[in-house]
């Protein structure tokens, strides 16, 4: 709806820098566009906030797995906060702010979630293949059908991807499994010590 107002109201959307603002500005005034301007603003802040606090999560769970160096496991006296991973996740996330527009940081995001969705359906299919009689989980009918579903409209949705797009998850996903492979590989010499 959002969408279709702006491009009701303002005719030369897609080459407007700021198409929501400018699309209020045009019929509640300055005052509407400044106002929708700082609700973007406080908006973004709130999904970087998020990003921050969850993606630090991430790190510090694979840790307390064993999956990832032990160092991201330290939690903050003070704070109780995961500090390592909270400011690693700080630091990586100003690199790419810095090194990549808002455009391919966004359409990097975009491209993992789809490809985690990917292997989330994969794995459904998998694990009920492997554990037929597993019990305990929530359940749906025709899981099959939706994981298929979902595996076809990721594949879909990542073929509108360009190249260098997907080159550089690839590279991302690389790097990860390559942590993943030398912290089982030091943390299994270390248990044979």
């Amino acid at each position: 709806l959002i969408q279709v107002t702006c491009i009701g109201v303002l005719p030369g959307l897609e080459g407007s820098d700021k198409p929501l603002a400018d699309a209020a500005a045009s019929f509640l005034g300055s005052t509407g566009g400044k106002l929708i301007a700082a609700g973007a603003v406080i908006s973004i802040l709130g999904t970087l906030n998020v990003i921050l606090f969850s993606g630090s999560r991430l790190p510090f769970a694979f840790s307390n797995e064993g999956q990832f160096p032990r160092l991201f496991s330290y939690i903050h006296p003070g704070y109780l906060t995961p500090t390592v991973s909270l400011l690693t996740v700080a630091a990586v996330s100003a690199i790419v702010s810095m090194a990549w527009s808002f455009l391919t940081a966004l359409t990097m995001a975009v491209i993992m979630r789809v490809t985690v969705y990917l292997f989330v359906c994969a794995s459904l299919i998998m694990l009920r293949k492997k554990m037929p009689r597993q019990t305990g989980y929530y359940r749906i009918r025709a899981g099959n059908i939706v994981a298929i579903t979902g595996i076809l409209l990721s594949l879909w949705l990542l073929s509108a991807a360009k190249f260098i797009e997907l080159r550089n998850v690839i590279i991302l996903l690389a790097t990860g499994i390559i942590v993943y492979a030398l912290q089982r590989k030091f943390k299994i010499a270390g248990n044979q010590e």
